[in-house]
């Protein structure tokens, strides 16, 4: 899924093909989990991303 935010960036909502570590949270991210970048260029959690999508 694509979207864009109030600031106009590409938000990428995937789930996640290796597992990992949120480095806002710091838990793991498992394979399988949605993830998106942080507005730092990191792979999150999608619960945990500071960017939030813009609802119409």
């Amino acid at each position: 899924m694509f979207f864009k935010d109030k600031n106009n960036h590409n938000m990428i909502t995937m789930k996640a093909r290796f597992n990992g570590k949120c480095v806002e949270c710091n838990e793991s991210i498992k394979v399988g989990k949605e993830i998106e970048k942080n507005s730092k260029g990191n792979w999150v959690h999608k619960f945990c991303s500071d960017i939030k999508e813009e609802l119409p």
